[in-house]
């Protein structure tokens, strides 16, 4: 069986689609390192009242 060739507009076509999704994936990269930043802190907000609340507890 013979491969059916593309037209020129094609593989335009192709190159753009592949290009928009390593634009999307990079966005989504950077905007992912924020949100892990973001958790991250608030993580430590929790753990850190959580301590402050038993040490309270433990002195009460």
């Amino acid at each position: 069986m013979t491969k059916k060739r593309g037209t020129i507009w094609d593989g335009i076509r192709d190159a753009y689609n592949v290009h928009e999704a390593f634009e999307l994936l990079e966005s989504f990269r950077r905007s992912g390192g924020r949100y892990l930043t973001e958790l991250g802190e608030m993580a430590l907000m929790i753990a850190a009242l959580a301590l402050i609340c038993v040490v309270f507890w433990l002195l009460s």
